[in-house]
């Protein structure tokens, strides 16, 4: 539901200012003035003890007195970096920031080599919001100065404001003061932790943050929603519950809590803290959406369905509840009423390829398969690079045993790139009942299909039962039966797989492994299969479903 990087977006002045001031009392004090030979000693006096005295002041926080400083240097030395670069300092820190980029880019002029100009040039950029042409010059000064913090806190922010999370990772690590005492730092740190997958490191940046006392009420909310995404539900409901009353975004703060309740298994307090945010008169149909799923998870199911109701009267034009209801039905075998639900939907906002597609889904399932093809045709013209709608197709007729079309909707959903392994296992499927023999292109393509759906789910059951099917017809017993005591126990309940598993053994000679299993299944379970592709159908309207209303990480 929301971004995180949305959340921890923001051109914190403060900071900006306290970093120019940092720079200006400890950076460029060593910057002293350095004039042409031919400069007289009394002008380079006047340059250096100018310049020191601009420094302090600064340092004092008396910009104006420091400007006119730096002024003097300029007057008295106009062709040194320092007058100039001193009067950006100033300038940016009063708040002059146009006027501080003019003169720092004229200290650039005289000595494009003057990193402390650059570097401050960089600094303003950022605070003006020009973030490209920030990080631009901060990347020069960190090939050469790698632990400049300040540089390297800006470039992190940068990196992760372009979901580059690994890249902001190795800037905050060279920025740790600044990252250790803005708590905006640590958050973007701890998100870019979740993001590549170090969840401790991420869980133990969070709970520091937790105990960190003073935090914002902001802070704190993003703190909170980033602890859902960690999954760490508890500690979540803890700062949501600690954020003000008053707090300006009643909803998010509400809903984040309600959410929290939720992944956590408390679904009457997520219901009671909905219901709330319901009588005060708010009708976001995430509200609605949540709600329908938290009753039906306390096992309120005629409940479920008035939230999923009340949620298409107050927004007839989002298709979420729609979705949500035919859901429900499909899940209570009631493909009726979902058939009924989305064709509203579909009729009050035709543009829906999710509506559509979902209507044609629930057709399969109720076996009414040209109403079902009519759907599948219209949402892949809808929508012509949506994997999912070949997978639907391709199960539809997979469903009516029409093999050769089948194969030709899963092979287009995955040259489509599909990042679910079923389609893979499906056109497998499909390719072996349709009969392949070793040495054939046909065989070929079930054997790749099944490794691409493996490599995207290496505890595929079904997968792996296809992939013994094939190295069965190739004779290649022992790598069958390793396939299948895998898929076993990945799925000890499957009949289909004991089965084939028992009379591979019986194959092998094995005779006692193979009767010990042939006591517990008498026999191969078609019905297996056809259940699995319906759950998949069933399972592609959750997804659909779910895609607005739960989950930190949306």
């Amino acid at each position: 539901m929301m971004d995180s990087r949305k959340l921890l977006s923001g051109h914190p002045q403060v900071l900006i200012l306290i970093l120019l001031l940092h720079s200006a009392r400890v950076r460029a004090q060593s910057q002293t003035p350095t004039l042409p030979e031919q400069s007289s000693p009394s002008v380079q006096q006047q340059a250096q003890q100018a310049y020191q005295k601009g420094m302090k002041l600064l340092g004092e926080k008396r910009y104006p007195e420091a400007l006119s400083e730096f002024q003097a240097v300029e007057r008295v030395a106009p062709n040194i970096p320092q007058g100039p670069s001193g009067q950006g300092i100033a300038l940016a820190l009063m708040g002059r920031t146009d006027e501080a980029v003019q003169k720092l880019a004229r200290a650039l002029e005289i000595d494009p080599s003057f990193w402390v100009a650059r570097r401050e040039l960089g600094i303003v950029e950022w605070h003006l919001g020009r973030k490209d042409e920030a990080v631009r010059e901060l990347r020069q000064i960190v090939k050469d100065y790698p632990d400049d913090e300040a540089a390297d806190s800006i470039i992190g922010q940068y990196e992760f404001e372009h979901q580059n999370y690994a890249q902001a990772l190795a800037f905050f690590s060279k920025a740790r003061a600044q990252v250790d005492t803005d708590s905006r730092l640590a958050l973007m740190q701890a998100c870019a932790l979740l993001k590549t997958g170090a969840q401790n490191a991420a869980d133990e940046a969070l709970e520091r943050l937790a105990a960190r006392p003073g935090l914002a009420p902001d802070g704190s909310f993003q703190l909170a929603w980033l602890l859902g995404e960690a999954k760490l539900y508890k500690p979540a409901i803890q700062v949501f519950s600690s954020l003000p009353a008053d707090y300006p975004d009643r909803f998010a703060r509400n809903y984040g809590l309600a959410l929290a309740y939720f992944e956590d298994g408390q679904y009457p307090k997520s219901i009671e803290t909905l219901r709330d945010l319901q009588g005060r008169g708010i009708t976001r149909p995430e509200l609605f959406s949540l709600l329908g799923v938290a009753e039906e998870k306390a096992g309120q199911t005629r409940d479920a369905y008035d939230a999923f109701r009340q949620g298409i009267l107050a927004n007839p034009q989002d298709p979420q509840n729609y979705l949500n209801i035919a859901t429900l039905a499909s899940q209570h075998l009631n493909y009726d009423l979902a058939i009924q639900i989305l064709a509203q939907g579909v009729e009050r906002i035709p543009g829906s390829h999710d509506l559509v597609l979902s209507r044609g889904i629930a057709y399969t399932l109720k076996a009414q398969f040209t109403q079902a093809q009519q759907d599948y045709e219209l949402a892949i013209q809808m929508a012509p690079d949506d994997p999912g709608s070949y997978v639907a197709l391709g199960l539809s007729q997979l469903e009516q045993g029409n093999l050769k079309d089948a194969i030709g909707a899963f092979r287009k959903a995955g040259d489509l790139g599909s990042n679910d392994p079923r389609p893979y296992y499906f056109l497998a499927e499909a390719l072996i009942q349709q009969g392949v023999e070793p040495e054939t292109p046909s065989f070929q393509q079930a054997s790749q299909a099944t490794e691409a759906a493996l490599s995207l789910d290496p505890n595929f059951a079904y997968a792996y039962l296809d992939r013994a099917k094939l190295a069965l017809r190739a004779q290649e017993i022992d790598q069958a039966i390793r396939d299948l005591e895998r898929a076993r126990s990945l799925d000890p309940k499957s009949r289909t797989i004991a089965y084939l598993l028992a009379e591979t053994y019986q194959r092998r000679g094995e005779k006692e492994k193979a009767n010990s299993l042939f006591r517990t299944v008498k026999e191969s379970s078609d019905s297996e299969a056809r259940q699995f592709r319906e759950d998949s159908l069933t399972q592609a309207l959750i997804v659909m479903s779910n895609s607005d209303h739960t989950g930190f990480s949306k």
